[in-house]
């Protein structure tokens, strides 16, 4: 079978024109668009085949505004054991935590650390480590597809994990099971204006 130039193309010219979008209009998303983004997430592959994943949406302005207030005042109780000559320049990074809070849209990608090596190798700590990391970096694929179906549907979308510093109370308000992780908190939404950055 030949290749398949114009289907490269179009991929190529998505890749080249997505850019992570931190500043959104407030221009409602309809529930067809967002599963579509969805739709193709789903099609992510995943460690060893398995589905021990999904996507949450969150649409509910004030919950996400009560996200990014936990993860604001996480934050500074973390400042708090940074360096003090670098305390400001950890404010001022931590800052690009909470941009989603104006996204009208907030994925959640969810995956469940499935342990199978480290149960046949029990106590194997580099086991252990090796299957939760695998697990994360697939569901890093599934956050990368979302990127790109968004920019093809000309929506901006920023994949943030930073924001996961506040885990464990991000995980709480969102209600998230106890079996579960938080991969990433991907804001969605349609572009309040270009941005140079990536």
């Amino acid at each position: 079978m030949d290749c398949d130039s114009a289907g490269y193309a179009a991929l190529k010219s998505i890749a080249q024109s997505r850019k992570s979008c931190r500043t959104f209009s407030q221009k409602p998303l309809d529930a067809e668009i967002v599963q579509k983004v969805i739709d193709v997430a789903m099609l992510s592959p995943y460690a060893s085949g398995r589905k021990n994943w999904t996507v949450r949406t969150v649409r509910d302005c004030e919950t996400i505004v009560s996200a990014a207030g936990l993860v604001q005042a996480h934050c500074k109780i973390l400042s708090a054991g940074v360096r003090e000559d670098m305390r400001d320049s950890f404010k001022s990074y931590a800052e690009n935590f909470v941009a989603f809070k104006t996204a009208p849209v907030l994925l959640l990608t969810e995956f469940r650390v499935m342990p199978a090596l480290s149960l046949m190798l029990a106590g194997n700590q580099e086991i252990a480590r090796w299957e939760r990391e695998n697990f994360i970096k697939s569901i890093s694929c599934v956050s990368m597809l979302i990127l790109l179906a968004a920019e093809s549907l000309n929506l901006g979308a920023c994949c943030m994990t930073g924001p996961l510093l506040a885990h464990d109370g991000l995980a709480r308000l969102f209600k998230v099971k106890e079996s579960r992780e938080i991969g990433a908190l991907i804001a969605l939404g349609y572009k309040e204006q270009e941005k140079d950055n990536g």
